[in-house]
């Protein structure tokens, strides 16, 4: 009985022995990098001649960043080569394409016609990380609680190698236009259409008031900026845009002296992206920040009967909501809404509504070019509609009604570093 035991065994310590799978430092593939946050890898490892080595039913499981695990299939592509047969020389390989998160591959081996699995886990390197490894090296270790993985065994040159090859895998990344960089520079030129309505009373007004509008093409309009992914959860930005032109106005019983318009507008504000607001493949985030919308404003001109613009600052405090769409190799794209609050106004005018219609909308599509240097198109559409009141020092109190829009569209280049 004894006997038997022992035969049993020392049998399941051969059979361990035969499973046992030495692992070599995977490498990323650079032919295959073919879209952000993902790698190719290729693994390397050396086990008994003639083994048989699969991934259990073609399936890794990732450890998602929202805290939640998954099991995700393999591509075709890459479920063909399995199972697969170690040479005469104990060696074999394979490739996996693979997101940049944690991920738990079940690893099985054949021996005497038994399969037996072990867990391979490791965490996969970032994007536009190619050449950085460490994440890789602390994190690639043997958890299998079965036995047969041992760790990772470097030759002396393997940091030189991962080098050049990091080296090469970036010069390939910016030819086909992959672009991880968190701090982006642009500046825009576009075209804008611009609409005005207004109208006063007031004592003295003809018939006890007037009203007057206006619309226009500009062209060029300018605009400049800045995106900062701070975190994978925080995206600072700024802007300023200008667009200056000149309407073609009705007054009715007055005259209209000056046509000359400029709307200048600047914005700072943060975009916080939660998990519990993910939709689809890209990320919703709340958007927080304030405003300068330096209006045009049809206003009587002081003890005549004729109107002009003025210039009056608005300075509002906005929140909204943004969608991006960022993890594909050449598109990306971007949507927003946001309603602004005033906190302040300048001299032309005090708004006169507890809730003003003030509202931005906006997005666009942007791509790279080479790399460190993108393209985009953008849209964006500002609409005010508001009462307001002035005093004019010869007439006295005036009441108005105002409406303004701008649409504008606009072709940026976009630096990144």
């Amino acid at each position: 009985m004894i006997k038997y035991f022992l035969i049993s065994i020392l049998s399941l310590m051969v059979w361990e022995t035969q499973a046992a799978v030495t692992w070599s430092e995977p490498e990323v593939v650079p032919e295959k990098l073919v879209r952000k946050n993902r790698r190719v890898l290729r693994f390397t490892g050396q086990t008994e001649p003639g083994a048989r080595v699969r991934i259990r039913n073609n399936k890794i499981k990732l450890y998602l960043e929202t805290g939640g695990t998954r099991w995700a299939r393999i591509p075709q592509k890459h479920t063909v080569q399995f199972p697969l047969t170690v040479d005469s020389s104990g060696f074999f390989t394979f490739d996996l394409y693979l997101p940049t998160v944690a991920v738990e591959i079940p690893i099985q081996v054949m021996e005497n016609k038994v399969w037996k699995t072990t867990n391979l886990n490791f965490r996969v390197p970032d994007s536009g990380k190619a050449n950085d490894f460490a994440a890789m090296e602390e994190s690639f270790k043997d958890h299998g609680d079965q036995g047969g993985m041992t760790g990772i065994e470097k030759d002396d040159n393997y940091y030189s190698s991962k080098r050049d090859q990091g080296q090469i895998i970036q010069d390939r990344l910016g030819k086909k236009g992959y672009d991880d960089s968190r701090f982006k520079v642009w500046g825009g030129i576009g075209i804008s259409y611009f609409s005005n309505s207004v109208s006063h009373s007031g004592v003295g007004f003809p018939n006890g008031g007037i009203s007057t509008s206006g619309s226009s093409l500009v062209l060029p309009a300018f605009a400049g900026g800045f995106d900062w992914d701070y975190s994978p959860k925080f995206l600072v930005q700024g802007a300023i845009r200008s667009v200056s032109g000149s309407t073609d106005d009705i007054g009715s019983g007055l005259v209209v002296t000056g046509n000359n318009f400029s709307w200048l507008q600047g914005q700072a504000n943060v975009v916080w992206f939660s998990d519990h607001l993910k939709m689809s493949k890209g990320r919703l985030g709340l958007d927080v920040g304030f405003q300068l919308q330096s209006l045009p404003f049809f206003k009587e001109r002081q003890g005549q009967a004729a109107l002009t613009y003025f210039d009056n600052s608005v300075y509002n405090f906005h929140v909204g909501l943004m969608y991006q769409k960022k993890n594909n190799k050449i598109w990306n794209y971007e949507f927003y809404g946001r309603y602004l609050y005033p906190i302040m106004t300048g001299d032309a005018f005090d708004l006169d509504s507890s809730f003003p219609m003030m509202f931005e909308f906006g997005g666009g599509l942007k791509r790279p070019l080479t790399k460190g240097l993108g393209l985009g198109i953008f849209s964006q559409v500002n609409y005010f509609s508001s009462d307001a009141k002035y005093t004019d020092p010869v007439a006295g109190p005036r009441q108005s009604s105002f409406d303004l829009m701008l649409i504008t569209v606009e072709a940026r280049l976009i630096g990144s570093f």
